[in-house]
């Protein structure tokens, strides 16, 4: 168990790696609320102070139980000298770990297996006002997953707040009792990143209608229908995602909300 005032030293340097170093603003700490428990951060220290990190969470997916692994970072002092790996050889079972620079995992016995694929289109500027992410709103596109996301991750938090961006908008569609679907896109400027698109197929044009952004960065997962929507009705171009690495657990795709 690490110390309170541990914990805030964390924060400190992985909001300088991850957020202040890249112009970024909004700390990590507001960013995912209920991530930085003592339980789901593995530190080493020397001479008293935090040298390397890796922050953790439990998950449940489709029945199995793993470890996500993300926020990888040691001190640039004191890299190479196996500190990370040491960190990360002590998550025990199956994980996902999200990492940018993946060649460097493979020893450790991740492999890339990312079914995850990004997009990018041109907005569109004169969208609507979004919704709230209220818990009424969050109780109702919970049940749309139900019906049409029904072995994805357990989620425990909507409001999370995923880099590059500085806020979080939603939107929904009801076309009638049983075409319902809804959007959570994260807006940086004027350009949105969307994290989902999820519901029925013919209420996933007027959801694309209402978004108000200028360009639009598409986080999907391959053979989704939201893609195949996008890949009939817009001109987006995909490429394959290489972020997430698995080790002893069958590779599925973890939403941009759900991750580290």
């Amino acid at each position: 168990m690490i110390d309170p005032e541990d914990v805030q030293e964390v924060i400190d340097l992985l909001d300088q790696e991850f957020v202040i170093s890249k112009g970024r603003t909004v700390s990590l700490r507001e960013r995912y609320p209920t991530l930085f428990w003592a339980d789901n951060i593995q530190i080493i220290k020397h001479n008293r102070v935090v040298v390397s990190i890796i922050i953790t969470k439990p998950f449940s997916m489709g029945g199995e139980q793993g470890t996500m692994i993300g926020m990888v970072y040691t001190r640039p002092e004191y890299r190479s000298n196996g500190f990370a790996s040491y960190l990360l050889r002590q998550v025990h079972g199956p994980s996902v770990l999200f990492a940018k620079q993946w060649d460097i995992y493979w020893h450790l016995g991740w492999n890339t297996h990312d079914t995850g694929i990004f997009g990018e289109v041109n907005g569109n500027v004169s969208g609507i006002p979004n919704q709230p992410l209220t818990d009424e709103f969050i109780q109702w596109i919970d049940g749309i997953n139900k019906i049409w996301k029904p072995q994805r991750l357990e989620r425990r938090d909507y409001r999370v707040i995923p880099l590059p961006c500085t806020q979080v908008d939603a939107y929904a569609w009801v076309a009638d009792i049983n075409r319902v679907g809804y959007a959570i896109v994260g807006r940086y400027g004027t350009s949105g990143y969307v994290y989902e698109m999820v519901g029925h197929p013919d209420t996933f044009a007027a959801l694309w209608k209402q978004l108000p952004y200028s360009k639009l960065y598409v986080n999907d997962e391959k053979d989704s229908l939201s893609a195949k929507w996008l890949t009939e009705h817009t001109n987006i171009q995909w490429k394959d995602q290489e972020l997430a690495m698995w080790k002893d657990m069958k590779p599925r795709y973890i939403p941009y909300l759900d991750r580290i």
